[in-house]
């Protein structure tokens, strides 16, 4: 799938996280949402959560060209509990909205077809909203319905997807087949069903 170059000497010079969040720092998916785990702090039954990222590459050997270059990424949510509101228990109202200043490495220096990072955009600029959506909890079932990523829930593999190879996050048969695929920095109107028994969860879309 990728092109016969040494990727491994395409080294990521620098990663910053920064969060204005009392909540513990979590491992981001590669859909780049807020986790709802996120939204613990209230202010007026209201949480807000910002979090920032950035990313340095540099190709030092072989691809298109070496050179250097630099993807910077905001993220801001707000969301409302609706038990902590005092209204009805399992409700969560999340809005979040996404700004990128993001370069190319792929097309400027390195020449791979899935990409060397999770954090560049296919425009220089974009600032827009990501998330708005609902989700009720019932017991083992949780429904969430509105502006959606799915690929926070599904063909994600977090651990390893963090800054660096974005074959770890959604399967390229999906995003590099299916035109339009709702996937980091877009999102979708729909809905997600989920039930959990013990250690295990299935999911619909």
């Amino acid at each position: 799938m990728l092109r016969q170059q040494n990727r491994y000497r395409n080294i990521l010079l620098s990663s910053i996280l920064f969060c204005a969040s009392t909540a513990p720092a979590w491992a981001a998916s590669t859909g780049q949402s807020i986790p709802e785990a996120a939204h613990q702090n209230w202010w007026r039954r209201i949480s807000l959560v910002i979090h920032g990222q950035v990313e340095g590459v540099s190709n030092l050997s072989g691809g298109i060209s070496t050179g250097s270059t630099a993807t910077g990424l905001w993220k801001g949510g707000l969301a409302l509990h609706t038990g902590k509101a005092g209204w009805w228990q399992g409700g969560l109202f999340v809005v979040e909205g996404l700004a990128a200043d993001s370069s190319n490495p792929d097309s400027l220096y390195i020449g791979d077809l899935q990409s060397v990072s999770n954090l560049t955009t296919p425009y220089q600029h974009m600032a827009h909203l990501y998330k708005a959506y609902y989700r009720q909890k019932f017991g083992d079932y949780t429904l969430r319905l509105g502006l959606l990523n799915p690929n926070d829930y599904f063909n994600d593999t977090g651990v390893a997807g963090e800054l660096f190879n974005a074959s770890y996050g959604i399967y390229p048969i999906i995003s590099a087949n299916i035109p339009f695929t709702p996937t980091y920095p877009y999102s979708s109107l729909g809905a997600i069903a989920a039930a959990s028994w013990g250690n295990t969860t299935v999911m619909l879309v």
